[in-house]
């Protein structure tokens, strides 16, 4: 499943086909899907280390979002972190190998998850 994800400020999380034709400019390609993700700015978005068809996002309401590509869905919330100055998770990444993932936040702390 070939696709390029993006995450925006406006709350969003637009999925994009990876165009087969390589001539294929830019202003041609528009997203396949688009999903109300967070009612704040997206501040981080990862592949799961749990499976290749699900995503992570986190934002501004420290809270993080376990996504399933395949079905468009959101399978699970996770809350983590305090808000510091507006800001709630600024980071999170997945482990290529193992089934973890880490976290950081606005209020200092990294947390390290399990992804199994």
């Amino acid at each position: 499943m070939p696709i390029i994800a993006s995450a925006h400020e406006d709350g969003h999380i637009r999925i994009y086909d990876i165009p087969s034709n390589p001539s294929t400019t830019t202003s041609e390609v528009k997203p396949k899907e688009t999903h109300f993700a967070h009612p704040s700015p997206i501040t981080s978005l990862t592949l799961s280390p749990a499976s290749p068809t699900e995503m992570i996002s986190a934002s501004t309401t420290c809270v993080m979002r376990v996504w399933d590509l395949v079905k468009g869905v959101s399978v699970q919330d996770i809350e983590s972190h305090r808000g510091k100055g507006g800001e709630g998770i600024t980071s999170v990444e997945g482990h290529p190998d193992l089934p973890i993932m880490a976290s950081s936040g606005a209020d200092g702390v990294v947390r390290l998850w399990s992804a199994a």
